[in-house]
């Protein structure tokens, strides 16, 4: 296992430590540094709003619903990845 740099609060590890325990195939994170030490890690790392297209292209729930509620929580979502996503999403949508 890599060490810790003294520098960033031990939390920010914990998740990507864990998935690299259990050898876990993908880990959900949405937090940049963990995000960071996880890719560091070489482990697969996916965001909520990328679980939430995959979702979406599958037919389980409306992308732009799922944004709509999203948006109305403290969950911080960069503003061009959200348009690009509804973009792709209403573009699934157009009849062919």
């Amino acid at each position: 296992m890599l060490p810790l740099p003294s520098s960033v609060p031990k939390k920010i590890f914990d998740e990507p430590c864990r998935a690299q325990e259990l050898h876990a195939d993908l880990v959900l994170l949405d937090d940049l540094e963990a995000r960071e030490e996880a890719e560091r890690r070489a482990l697969a790392v996916m965001g909520t709003l990328r679980v939430l297209e995959l979702a979406s292209e599958r037919g389980l729930l409306d992308f732009a619903a799922a944004m709509t509620k999203l948006e109305a929580t403290s969950f911080h979502m960069p503003a061009q990845l959200v348009q690009d996503m509804l973009t792709r999403d209403a573009a699934r949508k157009k009849p062919t």
